[in-house]
């Protein structure tokens, strides 16, 4: 009965013999419990009974005692909280026969209790209660799980509860363009050795008004002479108080890498990227060959503090 039903099924799918033979009669929950303990109380008495015929009463008491504490109570617990998958995979048969046996009494008390208090309910787990399992199993000697899946298992568990506003690139740091801006060489050799590959194309409204994106790859060979020739008006909003589940759905459903996040009212904040969500799902920093600071945030709160 300590064995959960959910685990049983699990392993029984992942080719666990033992628990592929007790998970059918594990799951019939309340009348398994109710066989068990009408075959444990019937032991009891004539255990009781046979010793008050054999012995005086209150000798007959202590040795009944005495023994369903050691050989019903301590030992069995003992025995089966250390090997309970092999000795419930060895006794399967003999809980069967007395599953059929006790079965006019202890299948109309299970369906009962059933009414009453509901099937045996499945354990759920928090997401904390996960990651601590995942870190309790990589603590292991000889454990399958490494350090850099229980990283990502946390970073993957832990990202939905993340805001755009705590990952993203503030506005201060990001290069933009102007949608009128001319693309001499001199500009398009400064965009090339800025270290991004998307450019938000501010219009002629002011620096809240993002119009669309300005991608490198279109950059290669330029002959338009102006941003507006070339910028990709496609573009995705997000708010800063979004979650990054929602925001990583929304970037593969439209396929933009980029997002740019405005307030309520309209205000340019920053932007935030696929990478930006990346990072804290595999909990590191991505630094590849033409990136040219590590943490934009952290010069972001430099160049505010100098």
């Amino acid at each position: 009965m300590s064995l959960s039903p959910q685990d049983l099924k699990r392993k029984a799918r992942h080719g666990n013999v033992a628990a592929r033979r007790i998970y059918p009669i594990r799951k019939t929950g309340n009348q398994l419990l109710t066989t068990v303990l009408l075959g444990n109380v019937a032991v009891n008495a004539i255990l009781s009974i046979f010793l008050g015929s054999v012995l005086s009463g209150f000798i007959a008491m202590t040795l009944a005692t005495v023994l369903i504490f050691i050989f019903g109570e301590i030992l069995p617990q003992a025995i089966f909280a250390r090997h309970a998958m092999r000795i419930s995979a060895a006794l399967v048969p003999v809980i069967k026969v007395f599953m059929f046996i006790f079965y006019p009494i202890a299948k109309p008390v299970s369906s009962v209790i059933d009414h009453f208090l509901g099937e045996e309910a499945p354990h759920k787990f928090s997401k904390g209660e996960i990651i601590s399992f995942i870190s309790e199993q990589e603590d292991l000697h000889e454990s399958p799980i490494d350090e850099d899946e229980e990283r990502i298992v946390h970073g993957a568990l832990r990202f939905s509860n993340i805001t755009v506003n705590e990952i993203m690139t503030p506005r201060s740091v990001v290069v933009s363009v102007e949608l009128q801006e001319e693309l001499s060489t001199k500009r398009l050799n400064e965009l090339r050795e800025s270290g991004h590959s998307r450019f938000p194309v501010i219009g002629p409204d002011g620096a809240d008004d993002v119009d669309g994106i300005l991608y490198l790859r279109d950059l290669v060979g330029c002959d338009y002479k102006k941003v507006s020739d070339i910028f990709d008006e496609d573009i995705l909003r997000v708010n800063p108080r979004d979650r990054l589940d929602k925001v990583l759905n929304l970037i593969l459903q439209n396929k933009l890498h980029m997002c740019i996040v405005q307030n309520e009212f309209g205000e340019w904040r920053g932007v935030v990227t696929l990478e930006d969500i990346m990072e804290k799902v595999l909990q590191v920093e991505i630094v590849d060959e033409d990136d040219r600071v590590e943490d934009m945030r952290l010069l972001a709160r430099q160049q505010a503090r100098d």
